[in-house]
């Protein structure tokens, strides 16, 4: 029950995508730290992303994002984790007049977990997880010139990364538990010297385990915070300043060794810009093939 309590961690990281604010390849996203210590995995993600643009409270064109990933999750101790993906983008932008698209392979991610704690009391069934990651995202996709809103569907933003990552997981009994996540991305400049908008994330949510015919059942439901920060020393079109809340949800199922994942997530309250860009609903697929750690 341990095992299947961690995976519950992985699942739960929900990609809530919060990209860079319109197109880019997730360099702030939530990516999944995979918690079981017992397995490696291997697997593929499906997302799509929908935002519109406004010009006095004028819609001018909508954007779409269709990403799909390659991610994969290394245990090399029992408490250091790596975590990759490698994303193929394709994105429109629709106004009354045209359609623009951009597509392409994006900018890779990589990511280290060090697991603080991993605790279960046997007696009263209580599970204590936490841990703190720090990673980063390779300039190596796709990208397009200039600083306009066209940027934003690019697969590649022209910049390297960072991520900083905490994680805690309180489950006071095995079917159900709270799980909460703080995380700052910030920001390089691409080769033009300009910058997109630093952006720090929280989320909680509240999940619930059962059995299914033999598996495991893992919904959950919870709230996304992103705040966009203002980078007054670069007065440039790459920056999105505000703050976006979303609630979200997903539906998971475990089998000896796949997990299959379908969550959602719907922008509610946001003022980004003044409300020049909104944020409206996101998807994401997930499947992975769990490989057993032979080195445990």
């Amino acid at each position: 029950m341990k095992t299947t309590i961690s995976i519950i961690v992985c699942l739960l990281f929900f990609s809530s995508k919060a990209c860079d604010m319109c197109g880019g390849v997730s360099g702030n996203a939530s990516i999944g730290l995979f918690a079981a210590n017992q397995f490696h995995y291997l697997g593929l993600r499906s997302n799509f992303r929908d935002y519109s643009l406004y010009m006095h409270g004028i819609r001018q064109a909508d954007q779409l994002i269709f990403t799909q990933e390659i991610n994969f999750r290394y245990q090399f101790t029992n408490r250091i984790q790596c975590y990759g993906e490698i994303p193929y983008q394709y994105g429109i932008e629709k106004t009354d007049l045209k359609s623009e698209k951009s597509f392409g392979f994006g900018d890779p991610n990589l990511l280290l977990n060090f697991i603080l704690i991993n605790k279960k009391d046997s007696i009263s069934q209580r599970f204590h997880f936490a841990s703190i990651g720090i990673g980063v995202k390779a300039p190596i996709g796709k990208m397009r010139s200039g600083s306009n809103s066209l940027t934003y569907i690019a697969p590649g933003t022209g910049s390297w990364d960072s991520k900083f990552h905490f994680n805690y997981i309180f489950s006071p009994k095995t079917n159900f538990g709270f799980q909460n996540e703080i995380s700052l991305s910030v920001k390089g400049s691409n080769p033009m010297g300009l910058r997109r908008s630093n952006v720090s994330t929280f989320s909680s949510q509240f999940y619930t385990n059962k059995s299914l015919l033999g598996y495991r059942l893992i919904s959950s439901c919870g709230i996304n915070m992103d705040y966009f920060f203002n980078l007054k020393s670069n007065n440039n079109a790459l920056v999105y300043q505000g703050i976006v809340i979303a609630p979200k949800a997903s539906l998971n199922l475990i089998t000896n060794k796949m997990l299959f994942g379908l969550q959602v997530q719907r922008g509610l309250i946001q003022n980004i810009n003044q409300g020049e860009l909104r944020q409206k609903w996101s998807f994401s697929l997930t499947i992975n093939y769990l490989l057993k750690n032979k080195k445990k």
